[in-house]
């Protein structure tokens, strides 16, 4: 094969790298409105979600544009090229393009149809899940939250991401085929138990999300044999080989590597998902048996996988995949599909996928080189993590063994319990920079909003001693905690009562023994991961307010709150008396020490709360880009930082405050309590390309020896300030820059100007 495999990747690379990245994943400004998604969603208003969404899904897959390119080894596009009035996302369910349906309507012909069409439009948004920030929010739910969730939620200290959250769906049954499945629906739908008309519609969405998926399958397959009579040569060879795989997957199992890696690709697609889950466990079968049968060569192999690296950028939002780690049964998992994603990877040099590489105590010694190697490009790939630490993890909470052994990681870093977990990811962020901030004002939101937002902790004014403000906020906590939790019951289940998320709910493990969606509490497990920020900003500002104000007395706390209600202005010798207190990140217990304590607190309290599927709230520290907006509506805090500047990225030192070295950071990250967590907790470390590149040796014996001392996770930035500060003025010299942000990788110049001076501030080692 690999005598035209290599000729169409590079065409197809050659193709794709000369356009922006953007433009090459809209649909033409030029091309006309449609409403296949939403016609059927209309019709099946009145059906449950789950069935609803499958409809809509099966019209829209029947009828929307397919492209190929000749050249493209891995056929099905992410984005579809149709311009819907409405369509899915993963990330909230059915949505409505305002500027879509505005144009649909100005073509229609008749008034009469035009305001019958606006009219659906207005049933539509009645019915979806709408995120509590819209402005029709309180007239279509009044009552929905209390005054008292409404001020936490409104101030950020216990907001939510109002995401639909991460999930890992189940590959080794997707693997097993369309018809395969198919059976296994018809008989859980034949049981006597689901007898009822509520468990027959759910098995009526999952035959009807099924048939989408094979429907998407054979008309990629029918697009590739219509560019085979336009192409010529290899190309022509290559539309006719994948008209061929197609053709076997949309009814069957796949029998070779080929048609395996594009059926998890096409099921990707569908599921508009954003994780792969265990790619190098669930194919490496497929890539051995064509190996051992000599049909696929190691570079048959490379170029499929570099060109699906193509694809994955093209699809644009972050694609986590997982690789390395032990099988269930504990033997390693590092194979050769192991080592030739980590080459496609960095061959390619991409954003993406957002690689996570699980680290093992029986990891080949030649693995560290070749994960060193691919950090070396500056992709910030891979994030590096323990499976001992993670699996001990997951076991403590509950987790069976073989469960446990089996994690992957989705969206940026959140742990998952691939094809059987619904763990609400994301579905919430608490503020604890916020939470002090409403601390030291006695529940009031005085340098942001003004609004009473927390509890009465008493006037810190006249706290007299450290200890009595440590009391109020883990007061606070506490309370935030709770209310954190009913935000998001709520959320969740108005996610449940509007949204289907078919597909998902038809490749999750038990939704169809228990005949509910994923948001049904039809999964196996059903935990809510919930991330926590501004614990470091946290620590830093109790720091400093016990150095300065109740060891130094250089300032009281009238004085203190005088500062950050002025933002510093005229308050500069005190602010510097904070900015140079003890910082988290530099192996000082006089600080990390607090941060040990208030993370031992807020994560305690978060594990009494109960999630609103069944299961418990699990707490982590993976921020994405929300240190930026938290930053924006948290006041100036005590450890020196201004109003509305970024808060630390996850859970390292805030930027530039890591003073004494890496070693240091890895020292004082450790003593962060993980016991029984069921997330992670995110660290970036930032290293000068030239110094990573003369002394790999010496930064893979520190990485080492972090995880072996009970280090979590770590993340890699490899980079220059000048080559950072040069894209920041001249972006459209440094197009593919790419740098690691929170817990994924983009690229620099599609950053906010805020993310990227934050990057830049990191600490360069």
């Amino acid at each position: 094969m690999s005598d035209y495999f290599r000729e169409l990747l590079i065409r197809h690379k050659t193709e794709y790298d000369g356009r922006d990245r953007a433009a090459w994943r809209k649909p033409s400004p030029d091309a006309p409105p449609t409403a296949y998604y939403f016609g059927a969603y209309v019709e099946n208003i009145g059906a449950a979600p789950v069935l609803r969404e499958a409809r809509a899904l099966r019209r829209f897959m029947e009828n929307c544009g397919i492209y190929v390119s000749p050249y493209e080894l891995v056929a099905g596009q992410k984005s579809p090229t149709d311009r819907e009035v409405a369509m899915f996302y993963y990330g909230g369910g059915t949505y409505i393009r305002d500027n879509v349906v505005w144009e649909y309507a100005a073509r229609l012909d008749a008034a009469g149809e035009r305001e019958a069409f606006l009219a659906n439009v207005g049933r539509v948004k009645e019915r979806k899940y709408m995120n509590p920030w819209d402005p029709d929010f309180d007239r279509l739910h009044p009552d929905f939250f209390t005054a008292e969730e409404w001020a936490g939620f409104r101030t950020g200290a216990a907001g939510s991401t109002c995401f639909g959250c991460h999930m890992v769906i189940d590959h080794e049954s997707v693997l097993k085929g369309v018809s395969h499945r198919r059976r296994e629906i018809a008989e859980q739908r034949a049981l006597p138990s689901h007898a009822g008309d509520a468990d027959q519609e759910f098995y009526d969405g999952m035959d009807e999300i099924l048939t989408a998926f094979s429907t998407m399958i054979s008309r990629n397959a029918e697009a590739c044999l219509e560019a085979a009579g336009r192409a010529e040569g290899a190309a022509r060879r290559n539309m006719l080989d994948l008209y061929g795989d197609l053709t076997r997957i949309a009814t069957d199992p796949p029998e070779t590597f080929r048609q395996a890696l594009q059926l998890v690709w096409l099921a990707h697609v569908m599921a508009d998902t954003d994780t792969f889950g265990r790619f190098d466990k669930y194919l490496y079968p497929f890539y051995a048996r064509d190996a051992e049968r000599g049909v696929l060569t190691r570079e048959d192999a490379l170029c499929l996988l570099q060109s699906l690296m193509i694809k994955i950028d093209e699809a644009g939002d972050i694609q986590n995949m997982t690789i390395g780690g032990v099988y269930p049964d504990g033997s390693p998992c590092c194979n050769e599909l192991t080592g030739l994603v980590l080459e496609a990877v960095r061959t390619m040099r991409y954003k993406g996928p957002n690689l996570c590489f699980r680290i093992g105590k029986d990891m080949p010694e030649h693995m560290w080189e070749e994960l060193l190697e691919t950090l070396m490009t500056g992709q910030g790939l891979p994030a590096l993590y323990s499976d001992e630490v993670m699996t001990g993890q997951l076991m403590a909470s509950g987790i069976p063994p073989e469960d446990a052994l089996d994690f992957c990681l989705a969206g940026c870093s959140q742990i998952m319990i691939p094809g059987k977990a619904q763990f609400c990811n994301d579905i919430g962020i608490m503020n604890a920079a916020k939470i002090l901030e409403l601390t030291l004002y006695n529940g009031a939101d005085a340098a942001m909003s003004g609004a009473e937002a927390g509890l009465k902790t008493g006037d810190a004014a006249g706290f007299a001693a450290f200890d009595e403000l440590m009391r109020a906020f883990k007061k606070q906590l506490t309370y935030f905690a709770e209310l954190e939790a009913r935000v998001n019951n709520k959320i969740v289940a108005l996610l449940g009562r509007t949204e289907g998320f078919a597909f998902r709910s038809l490749y999750v493990r038990d939704c169809q023994a228990n005949a509910k969606g994923v948001f049904g509490g039809g999964a196996v497990y059903n935990n809510v991961e919930l991330e926590c920020i501004g614990l470091t900003n946290a620590a830093d500002s109790l720091a400093a307010v016990k150095k300065v104000v109740f060891e130094d007395r250089a300032a009281d706390m009238a004085e203190l709150r005088g500062a950050l209600l002025a933002n510093f202005e005229g308050y500069g010798l005190l602010r510097r008396r904070l900015l140079n207190a003890p910082k988290f990140g530099n192996d000082a217990e006089a600080v990390d020490g607090i941060r040990r304590e208030i993370t031992e607190h807020l994560y305690a309290e978060l594990r009494r709360q109960k999630g609103v599927l069944g299961g418990n709230y699990v707490p982590g520290e993976v921020i994405f880009t929300v240190h930026d907006s938290a930053g924006k509506a948290t006041g100036a805090t005590p450890d020196g930082r201004l109003k509305g500047e970024v808060l630390a990225d996850s859970a390292g030192a805030s930027q530039g405050m890591d003073r004494s070295g890496p070693t240091a950071l890895l020292n004082s990250v450790l003593k962060i309590p993980t016991d029984g967590l069921c997330t992670s907790v995110v660290c970036n470390m930032k290293f000068d390309r030239r110094l990573f590149g003369e002394n790999r040796e010496k930064i893979g014996a520190l990485l080492s020896s972090f995880f072996g001392r009970g280090g979590q996770q770590i993340q890699v930035n490899v980079c220059d300030r000048l080559t950072l500060l040069a894209a920041l003025e001249r972006p459209e010299d440094y197009r593919g820059l790419v740098v690691r942000v929170g817990g994924y990788s983009a690229y620099f110049d599609t950053l906010s100007r805020r993310l990227q001076e934050e990057i830049i501030e990191r600490r360069e080692y």
